[in-house]
């Protein structure tokens, strides 16, 4: 996948969608879409970062107070996860602290907004699918 404004040799976007995340779409506990943004420069700070992300998506699991999504890799220069949670509050103060124990190094971003309807990962689900759905056959 290539974002629309991407130079023609730039290298495209991994999207990856999480499985789980479709069963529990619109989960009225689950109110909150959280984005997390961490850039790096080299295959290890890379690990670190995947490995930051789904330590967040393992305990907000475990706890049941939220879900990865979908992340990508934008560039070969970041990768954004992005989450459902129950509490926003909670959910940025863990991310913090996760990815202060991977990735010390590195300066996350970390965006909240209210998505009851799960408008953010319905969206992006339905364009990727949009091409999924056998065709119609009218009958003349």
């Amino acid at each position: 996948m290539r974002a629309q404004d991407a130079d023609e040799d730039a290298p495209p976007d991994i999207l990856t969608f999480h499985d789980g995340a479709n069963a529990v779409a619109t989960r009225a506990d689950l109110s909150h879409f959280m984005e997390w943004r961490l850039n790096f420069s080299s295959q290890q700070e890379l690990d670190g970062v995947r490995d930051a992300q789904d330590a967040l998506d393992e305990q907000l699991s475990r706890e049941q107070r939220g879900i990865l999504a979908f992340s990508r890799v934008e560039n070969m220069s970041a990768r954004v996860a992005t989450y459902y949670v129950e509490d926003p509050v909670h959910a940025v103060q863990l991310a913090g602290q996760l990815g202060r124990q991977h990735v010390p190094e590195l300066e996350g971003e970390l965006s909240v907004s209210f998505d009851p309807s799960w408008n953010e990962f319905l969206s992006l689900y339905a364009a990727i699918h949009r091409n999924d759905r056998p065709e119609e056959v009218l009958a003349s």
